[in-house]
């Protein structure tokens, strides 16, 4: 069973189909939620007259805020106070999506929902320029919101090319 269907899960699956939900309505698109074993968390797409618009993406939701200065942007987890300028994810979850926007000829995001803050950032993965700047590296991380620790490779995506999803519709 995965962790995040245990009860220790179930509020962070709440945040994530919120967050699918809130994606699909700025960006004017209809969500479909995937299969939990599938490569992405969400597809989001529309038929307009002449063309189709088609997004897949991992979705998630995390214990953090955004802390802006002078300085730039940060991630700060409300838990441990501790802050970071990259945002850490699975490596397979990037190969995934980056293989899956291929084969569609579409964009892959990831998009995360930050609890403290009650605001959903993004990053356009499938853009070159992203996909140059994120870090691998085999590292020990939190396993599941269960606890644990698990080893793995990671990809660190730079906060500095991070987007905040713009809720307002005109």
């Amino acid at each position: 069973m995965l962790d995040s269907l245990t009860p220790a899960g179930a509020p962070y699956r709440a945040h994530e189909a919120e967050a699918i939900s809130r994606v699909a309505f700025a960006t004017g698109t209809r969500a479909l939620k995937t299969p939990d074993e599938c490569v992405v968390d969400a597809v989001f797409g529309k038929v307009e007259a002449d063309r189709h618009k088609l997004i897949v993406a991992e979705v998630k939701a995390r214990e953090m805020e955004l802390q802006q200065s002078t300085a730039g942007r940060r991630l700060r987890d409300t838990n441990t106070g501790a802050t970071f300028d990259t945002y850490l994810i699975s490596h397979n979850k990037v190969a995934g999506g980056l293989q899956l926007a291929n084969l569609l000829s579409c964009s892959f995001f990831v998009f995360v929902k930050l609890i403290g803050s009650d605001l959903i950032v993004y990053w356009k993965v499938s853009d070159p320029v992203v996909q140059h700047a994120i870090k691998r590296a085999v590292t020990a991380t939190r396993a599941c919101v269960n606890g644990g620790t698990k080893s793995g490779e990671n990809a660190f995506i730079p906060v500095s090319m991070m987007g905040i999803l713009n809720e307002a519709r005109l």
